[in-house]
């Protein structure tokens, strides 16, 4: 099991995270930017997923439904979920949102966010996880 916390990255986030925030940003190939929060106290890491929806031009990704902005905004998220300390998770949609696919390509990209999602939230439990939960090296 690896002990390295997920780096910042410095992206911003919106107000209202806390310091144990931690973002994983996406790019338009991958399509989403993981938003984890964590306390040494909890038994469980909160995730949220929102979706990339362009780059300008300088290939900053872009969010939002216009692509208007550069930082990640919580009220974005269309996927939102947590991970707990026995490797089980939920994770829902809001209510407004159907997440939108275009091919099997889409699929393994949606797949692949909510699997970082664990992931991340294993590394960052550590030792309060069940073994079983950890994923394989």
């Amino acid at each position: 099991m690896r002990s390295v916390q997920p780096a910042r990255l410095g992206v911003p986030v919106s107000a209202g995270m806390s310091d144990e925030t931690h973002v994983i940003p996406g790019n338009l190939h991958y399509g989403w930017t993981l938003i984890l929060d964590y306390s040494d106290d909890w038994a469980h890491v909160n995730f949220l997923m929102v979706p990339v929806t362009g780059e300008n031009t300088e290939g900053r990704v872009l969010y939002g439904e216009l692509a208007h902005t550069l930082i990640p905004n919580k009220s974005f998220a269309e996927i939102h979920g947590s991970v707990k300390w026995d490797g089980c998770t939920n994770w829902s949609t809001r209510d407004d949102v159907m997440v939108h696919n275009c091919g099997l390509d889409d699929m393994k990209r949606l797949t692949e966010a909510l699997q970082g999602a664990y992931k991340e939230a294993i590394i960052l439990m550590g030792d309060k996880t069940w073994p079983d939960a950890r994923p394989e090296e």
